[in-house]
């Protein structure tokens, strides 16, 4: 007799599979052609490109005397 109960199981994960793969694929397509609030204003502004910089500097500074300090 076949059991039916894990083909059914079986069939469930190769669809949700398949489902999660599409969804994927959608998502990196609107990512790369920055569609529905994806976007990449950060790294073409240079005003929040220095300012991100800045702000790593100051970090990596404050780091720097934490370290000489031991």
């Amino acid at each position: 007799m076949i059991d039916y109960s894990s083909t059914i199981l079986e069939w469930i994960g190769v669809v949700l599979t398949f489902v999660f793969g599409f969804t994927m694929i959608c998502q990196g397509h609107f990512i790369y052609h920055q569609k529905y609030g994806y976007s990449r204003k950060e790294t073409e502004d240079p005003e929040a490109r220095d300012r991100t910089r800045r702000q790593i500097e100051k970090v990596l500074r404050r780091n720097r005397e934490d370290d000489s300090s031991t």
